[in-house]
């Protein structure tokens, strides 16, 4: 089978100006269209960010956990590795010995 040929055969052969009447009917078909796809897409954004929240409402608990442990560490570094206050002889590395 021929592509141009089945091509013609859905497309008629005389094409009827479209009425005013008709274009709005269809411009109002496909306004309505639009506000319910708009309308799908925004109850479809909220439900997102509810889901979001509760995901974060899970996690919290384990999110803190994890920066207190976090922030524990940095202060025990800091305890091990005192910043070099001039009384301590430095090394060709720049460490302190004392």
């Amino acid at each position: 089978m021929d592509l141009k040929q089945d091509q013609n055969q859905s497309v008629p052969s005389t094409v009827m100006p479209m009425s005013y009447e008709e274009m709005i009917c269809q411009l109002n078909e496909a306004q309505m269209e639009l506000k319910i796809r708009y309308e799908q897409a925004s109850k479809l954004a909220i439900d997102c960010a509810k889901l979001q929240l509760e995901y974060l409402k899970l996690y919290k608990p384990q999110l803190l956990q994890i920066l207190e442990e976090l922030r524990d560490i940095s202060v025990s570094a800091d305890s091990v590795n005192p910043p070099n206050d001039g009384n301590g002889i430095e090394s060709r590395d720049n460490q302190s010995f004392f």
